[in-house]
């Protein structure tokens, strides 16, 4: 299959993926909150921060094994493949027994480190026991995650994921149907999906690389330190992303209350989906980028970059118009029982730092292909530790009442900022291109935003959308069609142009 169309099916399969995931959530997540209630709720993004905090330490090792494994194998070094691979799996055989103990004392003091109200002890100390046990077994297994990626076979990762929702939502069903609902239910439903994964995982990698084998013989510490070495500033970025927004919660739940942290909860929730979209999809162009290197065919590696730019820019303005004109519309309609204006309000603040992120997200890849992730991890710290000090300072300076604002805008503020400046001009210098290339796509994202936004109000104080999804719907699907065609014309020329129509001929003919 040709590099197009497999990159065509990976795109499709991968968005199909997310879609499901998303609207999973957005059909249970209202029932989830009238059942157990939005306080008990927030514990669930509470147990998930605490997550990304233990990752921070699983990335030094974890974060570059696909890069390193996939370049042997494009290259025929499969005995070397073998070694990063026994080396990941021993080594992480290691740190998911550190990670039990480490858990084990959380869970027993749990009480102690965060707010928690009593009549919800029991149930919260449940759930954080089984998030963190989901996330040892993906820490022990997720060296077989690999495969899919170096054989570039994003679809059966899709397929894979989307199977694994179902089971989660079945799990879920059952439990909030038959018994009484308590929150750690969402954490076992998650620990059953996980399983899944892991079995699918050793199968696809028996399949797809029989080549590459597990050996205490083939555990080599040189090839550990070559991956620690090469992941630390991946874990100085996992760090600067908690410091800069990875304690949101944990904050609020601190200053302000548990009631606030369900409150932010719920306004994060769309920004962090949107963010997730798309850094998936940036995921796809990875494999052929990482292929280009591994070549030592820089044209092509600079081609492919370039693509995502495009690619991103043509559709990094549409979560970002359909938040903002029709989330009022939608929060009142997803959790009428909620403080829906205050959600939206949050929601568009943390939004702003992803007008100038989303479009230039396809650049975070050259820096994991190149290996050149120094500069950005130093760069995102320093976001970070700046966040980080401006909301504790408000936290402390500011009234009860407007502290969850500054909570959700600071980081938001300084981040947008930070992606305006640094991301253009230090990826411009890594493909050696004028640092000006970047912000053409970052003006043009602003101005088709700023545009439909304007015609979005338009059409919604036109029509209206009250207390119906048809409607609202119906008007997003209107705006998102303009938007594309608007991009289409206004962000790519005519030899892109003409890409991408023959690209659309070549996924849908049979052959």
């Amino acid at each position: 299959m040709g590099s197009e169309k497999r990159f065509a099916i990976n795109m499709i399969a991968q968005v199909i993926a997310f879609l499901v995931n998303v609207g999973i959530g957005l059909l249970l997540t209202p029932y989830i909150v009238k059942s157990i209630g939005k306080e008990a709720y927030g514990f669930v993004g509470l147990a998930n921060n605490f997550i990304s905090y233990a990752q921070i330490v699983v990335l030094a090792l974890n974060s570059m094994a696909a890069r390193f494994v996939t370049i042997c194998v494009n290259r025929g070094e499969y005995v070397q493949a073998s070694k990063y691979f026994s080396s990941v799996f021993y080594s992480n055989l290691f740190l998911s027994i550190i990670l039990f103990v480490f858990s084990l004392v959380v869970v027993v003091n749990l009480e102690c480190l965060i707010n928690i109200p009593v009549e919800m002890s029991n149930d919260v100390k449940m759930l954080f026991a089984l998030i963190f046990l989901n996330f040892i077994l993906s820490v022990f297994f997720s060296v077989y995650s690999i495969a899919t990626f170096t054989r570039n076979r994003l679809d059966l990762a899709s397929i894979r994921n989307i199977t694994s929702n179902f089971f989660r939502v079945f799990v879920l069903l059952v439990t909030f149907c038959f018994f009484l609902p308590k929150v750690w239910y969402l954490g076992f439903a998650t620990l059953v999906a996980t399983i899944y994964i892991v079995i699918t995982n050793i199968i696809l990698n028996r399949k797809l690389l029989p080549e590459l084998k597990i050996s205490r013989l083939y555990w080599d510490k040189v090839k550990v330190g070559e991956l620690l070495r090469s992941g630390f500033w991946n874990s100085v970025t996992q760090l600067s992303v908690m410091l800069a927004s990875g304690l949101d919660l944990l904050i609020a739940n601190l200053f302000i209350g548990a009631a606030a942290m369900g409150t932010l909860s719920l306004a994060k929730l769309m920004p962090v989906l949107i963010l997730s979209l798309f850094g998936m999809m940036g995921s796809v162009f990875a494999p052929n980028l990482m292929y280009a290197y591994a070549q030592g065919d820089q044209q092509g590696l600079r081609a492919q970059l370039l693509l995502s730019i495009k690619f991103f820019g043509c559709i990094s303005s549409i979560p970002i118009v359909i938040l903002v004109s029709y989330g009022d519309h939608f929060f009142h309609l997803w959790i009428p029982n909620e403080n829906y204006q205050l959600i939206y309000i949050l929601s568009i603040i943390a939004c702003f730092e992803l007008c100038f992120a989303l479009p230039l997200q396809g650049i975070w890849n050259v820096f994991t292909v190149t290996n050149k992730v120094k500069i950005p991890s130093i760069n995102l710290l320093c976001r970070g530790i700046a966040s980080f000090s401006f909301i504790i300072l408000a936290m402390n300076l500011a009234s009860e009442e407007s502290r969850i604002y500054f909570l959700a805008g600071i980081a938001s503020l300084i981040g947008g900022v930070n992606f305006l400046i640094f991301l253009p001009i230090y990826g411009a210098r890594c493909l050696d291109i004028t640092w000006k290339f970047f912000f053409r796509p970052l003006i043009k994202n602003l101005f088709s935003i700023i545009l439909f936004i304007i015609v979005s109000f338009t059409l919604k104080s036109i029509v209206g959308c009250g207390d119906n999804w048809m409607i609202l719907i119906g008007e997003c699907f209107i705006s998102t069609a303009f938007i594309l065609i608007f991009n289409y014309f206004f962000v790519l020329d005519n030899r892109e142009r003409e890409c991408v129509y023959n690209l659309m001929i070549k996924c849908l003919s049979k052959k």
